[in-house]
């Protein structure tokens, strides 16, 4: 997941509470990101 796709989270109105779910896998994703 790209920066792009969690400011489209934040604009979300539906996806802003999924976001917030999702808090936790946020270091996970970053981390994918780091790799590739």
């Amino acid at each position: 997941m790209s920066m792009m796709d969690m400011t489209t989270f934040e604009w979300e109105p539906g996806l802003v509470h999924a976001a917030g779910l999702r808090e936790t896998q946020l270091p996970r994703l970053v981390a994918r990101d780091g790799d590739r």
